[in-house]
């Protein structure tokens, strides 16, 4: 469900002009499951990356995701990326810094 709400958030914000991106954290240790454990948007704000999950209803809290099950993996097994305009960006340490 994560994945359909963060798309349509993407595509709405680059309807209206906004850059956006994907972020989807991916598990190593699971072969061949590329739906990840978890997924949400990216919006840039001027020269910021303003992470949003629309599927928890939660803006600005790059810290969030300290409350999945997958968190304590991030840097380990769980690989962060982010999509936007045909470009792959690797975001693990990113969100590594949070845990």
């Amino acid at each position: 469900m994560c994945q359909e709400f963060s798309v349509l958030y993407v595509a709405l914000c680059l309807a209206q002009g906004y850059h956006s991106r994907l972020v989807v954290a991916m598990d190593k240790s699971i072969p061949f499951d590329w739906t990840g454990p978890h997924a949400w948007a990216e919006v840039r704000i001027d020269v910021v990356w303003v992470h949003v999950d629309p599927s928890d209803q939660v803006w600005n809290q790059t810290y969030h995701c300290r409350t999945w099950w997958w968190a304590k993996k991030v840097g380990s097994t769980v690989s962060i990326f982010g999509f936007e305009d045909g470009k792959v960006t690797d975001l693990t340490e990113k969100y590594a810094c949070a845990n």
